[in-house]
């Protein structure tokens, strides 16, 4: 009798193969989720701004937000097949594995799909959103299509998703989006220098610091380096390893993600810093108005007359239209009561 009839306690462990696919897989779901929900807080809360403010009067704001909702849609189209990828896989650590090798492909193609989307769109957004800053400089524009052309490159590149492709194939999906992302970031820092220093010739001893603009073309500038920084790191994982390990694999489930999460945290920040620089003008705005009306009490007090003075938030001109932002000083002249 052999030694497992006559010992049924006997138990035959995993393949080292096997359970190192295992943890890869544990460690690239657990890192996909977390950023997932990261991505999904970000959203409601970049969609709650774009609403609660009316910022969708304006055309581009709400083309915005339709390319927001697009966006999260397809990352979460993505997560759906990363995880049925995973889960299809299962039954293979059998005795007796089926073929599933037509259902992978289908799910791989799909989730190619779902990444390239998410790459293109995200992309698009940074292109665009650097073309808005120059207008009139001709030879940006053409800069700017030329790398919204080069994003084609990536979208078109064949894959077989179940099979092990060159790193030359792979590295036509990520050097379009890397020198995409550095042209563009490039820009917006140019742009920000050029700003920065005609405000310094034309507000020269005034002592007046950074101005909103100029600091979201930094935050802009300083945000798009962090992501040109996350691409090249891209591009060496996929130069300097294999497909099978698991920094390639992690680092290929979670970019998407983080492409996804890159346009919706520049338009958060971006409405942070709108909203602190407006804090902090309606703060000086209510000290000048408080000084002025202490400074003009005192003045009609040693005159011998008080002159109660109002402050509305608008004024109204000839034609009755409301102007806002403008200070309406009403009083009547009184004796003072000795």
């Amino acid at each position: 009798m052999s030694d497992t009839q006559s010992n049924p306690a006997t138990v035959v462990g995993l393949p080292d193969d096997v359970i190192y696919s295992v943890k890869a897989v544990a460690l690239q779901m657990g890192i996909s989720l977390l950023l997932y929900g990261i991505y999904s807080t970000l959203f409601l809360l970049a969609a709650y701004v774009l609403l609660s403010r009316n910022d969708l009067k304006s055309r581009p704001r709400f083309i915005l937000l339709i390319v927001l909702v697009v966006m999260f849609l397809i990352a979460t189209a993505d997560l759906v097949c990363t995880v049925d990828y995973f889960f299809v896989q299962l039954p293979t650590l059998g005795f007796d594995p089926p073929d599933i090798n037509e259902t992978l492909l289908a799910i791989a193609a799909s989730n190619n799909l779902f990444i390239r989307l998410n790459f293109v769109i995200s992309d698009g957004v940074v292109v665009w959103r650097a073309w808005i800053l120059f207008p009139y400089n001709l030879a940006m524009k053409l800069l700017l299509v030329l790398m919204a052309g080069h994003l084609s490159e990536g979208w078109f590149t064949p894959s077989n998703p179940l099979y092990e492709v060159p790193i030359t194939r792979e590295l036509l999906l990520t050097l379009p989006l890397l020198i995409t992302n550095l042209v563009t970031t490039f820009s917006i820092a140019y742009k920000a220098w050029i700003h920065r220093r005609n405000l310094r010739l034309l507000l020269s001893g005034t002592g007046t610091t950074f101005t909103r603009v100029q600091k979201v073309l930094m935050l802009l500038a300083d945000s798009g380096i962090v992501y040109c920084a996350l691409w090249i790191a891209y591009t060496g994982v996929v130069l300097s390893v294999q497909t099978e390990t698991i920094p390639f694999q992690v680092y290929t489930s979670v970019m998407p993600i983080i492409s996804a999460i890159y346009p919706v945290l520049i338009i958060l920040l971006t409405s942070l810093e709108k909203s602190e620089d407006d804090s902090e003008n309606d703060i000086s705005l209510s000290q000048s108005i408080r000084f002025a009306k202490h400074q003009q009490n005192t003045t009609n007090i040693e005159q011998g007359v008080v002159l109660p003075v109002t402050v509305s938030a608008s004024n109204s001109n000839d034609s009755g239209r409301s102007i806002p932002g403008d200070l309406e000083v009403s009083g009547k002249k009184q004796e003072e009561k000795v």
